[in-house]
């Protein structure tokens, strides 16, 4: 039995690394939790660009989670193969190929409802074209660019193009999306108060569009680090993602919140160099995020040199002998989970528990 820092694998030496195991121990109380700070799953649309799994997924659904975020055509297509109620591709699509698939999404699967984003009335047109070309109603949000300024339209001009999406044949207003990945302060107190301000002007322009009698449906924000803030606000789905597996970055900047490392990388030494206090892990870039987090049990452990496929730690005093198995934490999670095409379950015993396959990791449709 390898043990670290409680996480328990029982026959390391018979998976092969480098390998992403998926503790469904620690995923399940990331569920709970992200639903208890929400206060309810019915406050929530969870982004799945961190998992890329159906099976969690399905484990958010069978938790009362109903509606989804998603930032590519793949992932959306999960959430509707999976027959998930809701599905909300939250980037903009431009060329007509990506609309095209979009559109015979939402004919494939009826029983999802599918919703896009826009910031910009010539792309509104072309939405609208394309919708009049195949016989559907597409549910078109606002972008709201609350000062991240990555995408969206800025409050001034948003009522404007919130009315023209009204009025053009085959779309529906169907609300705001505004993300706030720019609102990262350590400070809980300051970050919140950043946050309410971001809420603020979702709301003015929410009461304008009443005020001219569109409908509102949705409001859509935030991420992990601001969700718990949206959540409590009246009619606004929070949209956080990274908290279903967790991170060291995470960890480091956000110690306050109740969440665990769900998805961590089993690495192995493969050659040691003790008159340097060195070893090298088979934990290279195509293993693990670049800013690769922290090894287990081996907290001063440092990073000297990452290659593709090798990593050099300085031990720093730590007794790591060849053929020795670690435990690393990735320091960004969502872009460790794309590097492989599915993860193991560990269950609560160390046990492998079965294969989770990242179905929605590349880009492409998904097989029949």
């Amino acid at each position: 039995m390898f043990e670290r820092d409680g996480y328990r694998v029982a026959c390391p030496e018979e998976i092969e690394t480098p390998a992403l195991l998926v503790f469904e121990a620690c995923l399940a109380h990331n569920i709970k939790t992200v639903i208890d700070l929400a206060g309810g799953p019915a406050n929530l649309m969870a982004h799945v660009k961190t998992h890329k799994s159906t099976e969690v997924l399905r484990r958010q659904m069978a938790a009362g989670i109903s509606r989804f975020k998603t930032a590519t055509l793949t992932e959306t297509e999960m959430v509707a193969a999976a027959e998930g109620p809701q599905a909300l591709l939250a980037y903009p699509l431009v060329s007509r190929v990506k609309i095209d698939r979009f559109i015979s999404l939402q004919k494939k699967y009826p029983r999802t409802r599918f919703q896009l984003i826009t910031a910009h009335a010539e792309n509104a047109a072309v939405l609208s074209a394309a919708a009049e070309k195949n016989g559907v109603r597409l549910e078109v949000m606002v972008d709201l660019d609350v000062g991240q300024h990555r995408t969206g339209i800025g409050l001034e001009d948003a009522g404007a193009l919130y009315q023209y999406i009204a009025a053009l044949p085959g779309l529906v207003p169907a609300g705001i999306h505004a993300y706030d990945g720019h609102l990262s302060d350590p400070d809980p107190a300051i970050r919140e108060a950043d946050a309410l301000a971001c809420l603020e002007q979702v709301q003015t322009l929410a009461r304008q569009m009443e005020a001219r009698g569109l409908l509102v449906p949705f409001k859509v924000m935030g991420g992990s680090f601001t969700f718990p803030t949206y959540a409590r606000a009246e009619g606004v789905l929070a949209s956080p993602g990274t908290w279903v597996y967790w991170d060291q970055n995470n960890l480091t900047r956000l110690p306050e919140m109740p969440f665990r490392p769900a998805a961590l990388v089993l690495a192995q030494v493969i050659d040691v160099m003790p008159e340097r206090g060195q070893v090298t892990l088979d934990l290279g870039s195509k293993a693990i995020s670049a800013d690769m987090g922290r090894i287990l049990g081996a907290p001063r452990a440092r990073l000297l040199l990452q290659n593709e496929e090798h990593a050099v730690i300085a031990t720093e005093g730590h007794d790591l002998k060849l053929g020795d198995h670690v435990l690393a934490v990735p320091g960004h999670v969502c872009t460790t989970v794309f590097r492989y095409p599915g993860s193991w379950f560990i269950d609560a015993s160390g046990n492998v528990a079965g294969w989770n396959e990242h179905a929605a990791r590349d880009r492409g449709p998904l097989p029949d």
